[in-house]
């Protein structure tokens, strides 16, 4: 969402001459250039809101995720998450500038951050021996004596 600021006068204070507002006259070659009203600090724009010159005029907007009720107000968080517009499966976060989906805890967040899937299984550990008569697998870790466990407190 923006809002489209419609000059009245030359922020700048500059010479308009024959040219509308939002444009200063230049005598040299007869011409009327475009002012920049975002480079001038008393433009209508609140500092949590981006600037964009236009011809004759600028334009208040907020970045994506935040949004604002006119040029001048402070940009507020959008909640994505209140707006049933996430798309997420199971449970939405929202957070600043956007939203996160959420998973049960036995569920992963798929690659595509909307959907819930099965942790990968761990495959079983390889035999040491191919030729290997037993049917179990099984892995010893012997730590060196410098090097302390870990347990749990």
């Amino acid at each position: 969402m923006y809002f489209d600021v419609n000059v009245t006068e030359n922020l700048d204070r500059s010479e308009r001459g024959p040219c509308s507002a939002g444009f200063r006259y230049n005598a040299t070659d007869k011409s009327c250039k475009d002012v920049d009203e975002c480079e001038i600090d008393s433009n209508q724009c609140h500092a949590t809101q981006v600037c964009s010159n236009t011809a004759g005029g600028y334009r208040c907007s907020c970045p994506a995720g935040y949004a604002a009720r006119a040029a001048g107000l402070r940009c507020i968080d959008v909640n994505e998450c209140e707006q049933e517009v996430h798309g997420c499966e199971f449970a939405c976060v929202n957070v600043a500038g956007g939203y996160v989906c959420a998973c049960p805890r036995h569920l992963r967040l798929h690659l595509d951050r909307h959907h819930c899937v099965l942790p990968p299984l761990y495959k079983k550990p390889l035999a040491i021996y191919e030729n290997s008569v037993s049917d179990e697998y099984s892995t010893d870790v012997d730590f060196p004596d410098r090097y302390a466990k870990y347990t749990r407190y």
